[in-house]
């Protein structure tokens, strides 16, 4: 039978379960052994059946057969299990009592069967121990070599090699039996597997494994991998030439074996399901011979581990039915990301990380995996949760949510904890949306607010007239907040603005926000504009204080206004963790509230992903994206530092989830709307689109998908403020939208008092009243009127004949003059050229500077050849506003 035609099969099977039993397969699993007495009498199988019914539950494992490999069951093969933890079970049908039981309530019910777990240690049970000692595994154990199971020390159950063919006679034989003799609806392989990576060096497998490749192995097992010693006193696996081989070989035995299980059953009882259970760790489960994907995922693109052909031996298209082990105390992603990350599980040989530790990330990768060639029921283990049934009822829900279905392992834990109730409110799918549903207040004084903006950062809602917003939540993002209405303010702690809640659906759905009246009319406010503070040592928060005590001076002359901060990014230099607390201590002085943006070195590079890069920030200011209104202006702050995974590599770039959310909200914003849109790293730094490079100083230095946001906000009139740079600049793109790049406030990183572009220390003052908006460069600790720097002839190296002028805050709606004994000359000269004096700080031997620092080029240097060198020369230029500033020429 080909590949496709059974996969249309399993589908359609998969579709007459769930038409059987209505919505998602809810499974749970019956431990043979931890229920043994519990299951000895058929009043208390009925009657945990009919309690499994009443929660909800629709699918039931019955285990059959347990890791001592004996059976509940009068077996030909193997021995029946009559007794336990010394009870004797009376002699009753075990088997058809709960068949007949779940199909009274029309449940689907599975033999659970381990396969090559054979032996239990502790108690001696178990054909390792019996008649078949010789089938037991040979493990290759650190430090002391080749050892069959049997005397490994600590080892509680014991495997049998998997490769025999003996051995898998005598386990597809007990499941043709099983088939054969009871109306199971289908059979659940469990422990289909090897032990582990040690698992089996027997020199059986070394035979069939020379014949898979077609050559002898001369050192074996090294040849394959060797333990070796390494310096801090552990023990390292290192792989050998044949160690990719290896673990395919290993793969495609069990891969056999489960395709040779269905065509057994399905010769018997075509209708009967073929089932497995796994971990969900698949990144390392290779270490058990198991690969459970579809054969369609090419594993060798994304592992090293991985052959070309190991795909050949993905197992999902043989099944009718799966279930993995989403066995994780973390059940969000952000829950795997509040926690080290780090996880050991059940088989594996040592810690790992990724996202798909966690129920949620477990779900979605292996519906990534799977290719739909298998429906999966995400598994969980209830002991998992034993100190928080929220906990556990998110995990079930989440299961629910992310794969086609549930499985709780096992019922013996529901008993134990007397979560029944729990678990049917869990499993209730026609409350799930109630579930996920945040919802609260915007309110005043105790009156609603109507039409505010409610979102999570991927949705928006609105209030309705009295406040009230309801918001679906798919428990994958970390914040609720609001857009603060014009004429409002939310409350501030320590400059913080506190528009934000952070979600915990354990505690509550219900997030209210209060607001109060502004008392002053924000149609009329001014904001400063801050970029690059990034102070690295703490020396230089000394450094930063005089540029507060500017900011405060300049803050106290507009009492009269709403003032507010804007900060675009880069507030450390790459230690957020360390240096957050002591900016916001310094910050607090201003006693305003400042919204910022995230910059590059405010990212986290510690983890694997973008997503990762963000959450220590956030985890202090709240949300890296967001808007609020002001008067008639609205605002929009994102992040645009895109973490590759690398060190500290990073590109300008919107990420899709922020370009969703920057879609909902711009659709509550009339277009012809001021928008302020700030961001770290500039959109765009030239006034016409650049042939793309695929460079890093362009893939860093500016958005390289800034067209899309353009675009997006195109018939706003939008100011685009950003950082980053460490100079100063303002471009028009069109006479609708405009970019002002904002020179560092640590000048050249507090080296000196200058960028490196030659604009002073400072900050941008905007100054917005309605729909018209004005703006100036205030230099820290100089005058509002002091808007550029000029040259006598002489000082510049490159045009020694010219008075030279450095206007920071030009843009092409500028003029530029001189001016000789009080006449004017006419326009200066517009060139792209250094600052004398930023070269002069960059070049000086006596600072201690980086080597990479230098000055650099800028658009906003003018120059003029005086006719009179010795006449009075004076520079006059006029801002787009018509203020005009004037210096004389120092000779």
């Amino acid at each position: 039978m080909n590949m496709k035609k059974l996969s249309i099969i399993s589908l359609l099977l998969w579709i007459g379960i769930v038409a059987f039993a209505s919505g998602k397969p809810k499974v749970m699993w019956l431990d043979c052994s931890a229920n043994f007495q519990r299951f000895s009498y058929p009043d208390s199988i009925r009657y945990y059946v009919d309690k499994c019914h009443e929660a909800g539950i629709t699918h039931l494992v019955l285990d059959i057969k347990d890791n001592t490999g004996e059976v509940l069951y009068p077996s030909k093969y193997a021995i029946q299990k009559k007794n336990w933890k010394n009870f004797d079970r009376p002699d009753f049908d075990f088997i058809n009592t709960f068949i007949e039981a779940a199909h009274t309530h029309n449940m689907i019910i599975f033999a659970g069967m381990n396969i090559f777990a054979d032996g239990q240690n502790i108690v001696k049970r178990g054909a390792v121990f019996d008649k078949h000692k010789k089938w037991q595994a040979i493990n290759y154990v650190p430090r002391k070599g080749l050892l069959p199971v049997t005397e490994i020390d600590g080892k509680p159950t014991m495997f049998l090699n998997p490769a025999l063919k003996e051995v898998q006679k005598y386990e597809i034989d007990i499941i043709k039996e099983v088939v054969r003799n009871y109306a199971f609806d289908g059979i659940m392989l469990d422990r289909a597997r090897y032990d582990c990576i040690d698992s089996d060096f027997s020199p059986e497998s070394k035979k069939m494994f020379e014949k898979f490749i077609g050559k002898k192995v001369e050192r074996f097992p090294e040849d394959i991998f060797e333990w070796r010693p390494n310096a801090e006193g552990g023990i390292d696996r290192v792989g050998g030439p044949y160690y990719h081989q290896w673990i395919t070989w290993r793969t495609s035995v069990i891969y056999n074996f489960i395709k040779d299980v269905r065509t057994s059953i399905k010769k018997i009882k075509p209708e009967c399901m073929l089932a497995a259970y796994t971990g969900a760790w698949y990144p390392t489960y290779f270490e058990v011979g198991v690969n459970w994907a579809s054969r369609q995922y090419d594993v060798s693109k994304d592992f090293s581990w991985a052959t070309p052909d190991y795909k050949d031996y993905g197992f999902a298209e043989l099944l009718d039915f799966y279930t993995n082990g989403n066995y994780y105390w973390n059940v969000t992603l952000d829950d795997y990301y509040k926690s080290s990350g780090k996880l050991k599980n059940e088989t594996d040989s040592e810690f790992s990380t990724g996202e798909y530790l966690c129920v949620e990330g477990g779900c979605k990768y292996s519906k990534y995996l799977l290719k739909d060639a298998v429906p999966v029921c995400g598994g969980l283990y209830v002991e998992d949760y034993k100190r928080d049934v929220n906990q556990f009822q998110k995990a079930v829900r989440m299961n629910l949510k992310e794969s086609d279905g549930v499985m709780i392992f096992d019922i013996v834990h529901i008993i134990r904890n007397g979560w029944w109730g729990e678990l049917k409110e869990a499993l209730d799918e026609t409350k799930m949306d109630e579930a996920r549903m945040i919802k609260g207040t915007v309110t005043c004084d105790g009156k609603g607010i109507a039409n505010v903006v409610v979102t999570d950062g991927l949705r928006c809602v609105t209030t309705d007239k009295n406040g009230i917003y309801h918001l679906p939540s798919l428990g994958n993002t970390r914040f609720v907040y609001i857009t603060t209405p014009a004429g409002y303010l939310t409350d501030c702690e320590q400059t913080i603005p506190k528009f934000y809640q952070e979600i915990d659906m354990n505690k509550t759905n219900e997030y209210n926000f209060r607001l109060k009246k502004n008392p002053k009319d924000d149609k009329k406010h001014l904001f400063v504009l801050e970029a690059d503070v990034q102070a690295g040592l703490k020396e230089h928060w000394d450094l930063y204080a005089p540029i507060i005590d500017d900011y405060k001076q300049l803050i106290n002359q507009h009492s009269d206004r709403d003032v507010f901060g804007l900060n675009c990014g880069d507030i450390f230099w790459d230690t957020p963790a360390t240096f957050f607390p002591p900016y916001i201590d310094k910050a607090k002085k201003l006693d305003i509230p400042i919204y910022r943006a995230i910059g590059n070195h405010d990212i986290d590079c510690n983890g694997a992903t973008h997503e990762t890069s963000y959450r220590t920030f956030e985890g202090y200011f709240g949300p890296a994206h967001y808007s609020f209104n002001k008067g008639n202006a609205h605002y929009i702050v994102i992040n645009n530092n895109f973490y590759v995974g690398r060190e500290y590599f990073y590109i300008g770039y919107v990420d899709e989830t922020t370009f969703k959310w920057l879609k909902e909200d711009l659709s509550y914003v009339p277009k012809g709307t001021l928008v302020f849109f700030m961001t770290h790293i500039p959109t765009r730094i030239t006034e016409q689109k650049r042939p793309f490079n695929y460079d890093y100083p362009m893939l860093a230095g500016e958005t390289i998908n800034a067209e899309a946001v353009h675009q997006l906000l195109d018939g706003y009139e939008t100011h685009f403020l950003t950082g980053h740079l460490h100079s100063n600049s303002n471009i028009i793109f069109n006479n609708h939208q405009m970019e002002h790049n904002t020179a560092a406030v640590c000048g050249i990183w507090w080296h000196a008092d200058v960028c490196i572009d030659g604009t002073p220390q400072g900050y941008g003052v905007y100054e917005v009243d309605g729909n018209q908006v004005k703006w100036y460069y205030k230099s820290a600790g100089h005058p509002k009127e002091y808007q550029f720097r000029s040259y006598a002839a002489g000082i510049s190296k490159e045009f020694p004949k010219d008075i030279i002028a450095n206007v920071w805050n030009w843009d092409k709606n500028w003029k530029v003059e001189w001016l000789e004994n009080g006449k004017v000359m006419g326009l200066m000269t517009q060139y792209t050229g250094v600052d004398p004096y930023a070269h002069q700080v960059c070049t000086d031997k006596k600072r201690t500077m980086q080597s990479w620092i230098s000055a650099a080029s800028t658009g906003h240097m003018f120059r003029a050849t005086p006719r009179n060198p010795k006449a009075k020369i004076e520079i006059r230029v006029t801002d787009r506003f018509g203020k005009v500033y004037q210096q004389n020429v120092s000779k």
